[in-house]
């Protein structure tokens, strides 16, 4: 399998990727490929019951491999029988996508890991995979390319989107980032992250400017250290609180004095044992 990937189209498809662009001229090539496989998958899944509950002859499921496998999904009740007919589709669809899935070529499998780690820790260019320095501007708002969808679907629509391109969101170093987003263009700003203050560059979009972070590892660092102050402040608070409660006016010597302790009203043994005569003489 991993000599044909090695001449697949799809694999052609990702190597020619520059920034945003790619090469389009393969995408039916690359369509005819994944649809033999949709044609593969959907053969090697007769018999196990898959294709059957989707074509919703579900009441033999037990017949099936897949009626061992629903049971043992920790999300099913314990009669999935009783499941209706767009639960077991959905169960269906997801379970046959798994196999799609298995039939990505290593550079689709990489263009996804990439986009993820470049969305999660904006160290690297999620195209070009080239490392970021600390203080690099990066860019926000483009998709790339990171493969194929075989089969997509949702759970209020029938599967109506086949072999088509998919495009995921990401970081992209300056080489890599279109011409849509120039820092020369009047519709594009730069603004500092919170934590970090790496320049960001934007679009001139409400729904990009919502973005006060370059990573979601920096907006856990940035709540992680608010929290930390503000239990900071509250000590310093309490700190200063009980500093103002020990400053005191003897009541016998009518001398200010800093007190060991709160309930303390003497500043001194022998100012206490005043007060303690008078006490006493009182009594």
């Amino acid at each position: 399998m991993t000599s044909k990937y090695d001449e697949s189209a799809r694999a052609q498809l990702i190597r020619t990727r520059r920034g945003t662009w790619i090469d389009k001229s393969l995408f039916p090539e690359v369509r005819r490929e994944c649809l033999e496989i949709l044609r593969k998958v959907a053969r090697d899944s007769e018999g196990k019951g898959i294709v059957e509950m989707l074509r919703g002859e579900r009441e033999h499921l037990n017949d099936y491999p897949l009626g061992d496998l629903l049971r043992s999904l920790r999300s099913a009740p314990s009669s999935w029988e009783w499941l209706d007919r767009d639960r077991l589709n959905w169960a269906g669809l997801v379970l046959f996508s798994e196999k799609l899935y298995e039939y990505r070529t290593p550079e689709e499998r990489e263009a996804w890991i990439l986009v993820t780690k470049a969305r999660e820790f904006v160290n690297v260019c999620g195209c070009c995979g080239r490392e970021l320095t600390s203080q690099e501007p990066v860019y926000f708002g483009a998709k790339i390319y990171v493969g194929m969808w075989p089969l997509r679907w949702n759970m209020v629509a029938k599967p109506r989107h086949i072999c088509e391109p998919q495009y995921e969101r990401t970081v992209l170093c300056g080489s890599c980032a279109p011409e849509w987003l120039s820092q020369e263009r009047n519709d594009v700003v730069t603004q500092l992250c919170a934590h970090c203050e790496r320049p960001m560059i934007l679009r001139l979009r409400l729904s990009e400017l919502r973005n006060m972070f370059c990573s979601a590892r920096c907006q856990r660092a940035y709540h992680r250290q608010l929290q930390e102050d503000k239990k900071a402040e509250a000590t310093e608070k309490a700190r200063e609180k009980r500093a103002e409660e020990l400053e005191k006016v003897c009541e016998v010597c009518g001398e200010e004095f800093t007190a060991t302790r709160r309930d303390a009203k003497a500043c001194s043994k022998a100012c206490k044992q005043k007060a303690y005569r008078r006490r006493k003489k009182g009594s």
